[in-house]
């Protein structure tokens, strides 16, 4: 819910699995296009077939967490920046990760 009230006018959220498998709820009015948010769309993704992300998530959070990994990042902008990220990833330019930071 945090992440869609943050989306900008024609922004798009896209959902990607159920980790927590709790239901999500919207309050009223949550989908009108007041303050000039709107066009807002909600999309979702989900791995057919598979066993469900979260205990795989949760490893990698852990070693994250515990710097057993280093995440290769040869990217990072502002979420106002996406178009050249994508442009970079499409181009095959980066040699890492490309990391959009979200500020409210």
């Amino acid at each position: 819910m945090r992440a869609f009230d943050r989306l900008a006018p024609h922004g798009t959220l896209v959902v990607v699995g159920d980790v927590t498998m709790q239901p999500v709820q919207f309050p009223p009015g949550a989908f009108l296009g007041n303050d000039g948010r709107h066009g807002r769309s909600i999309v979702t993704f989900h791995l057919q077939d598979g066993p469900l992300p979260g205990p795989d998530l949760t490893w990698l959070a852990d070693r994250l967490a515990a710097r057993d990994l280093t995440p290769h990042i040869s990217w990072r902008g502002s979420w106002n920046q996406a178009d050249e990220a994508v442009a970079a990833v499409l181009g095959r330019s980066l040699r890492g990760k490309a990391v959009l930071d979200i500020t409210p």
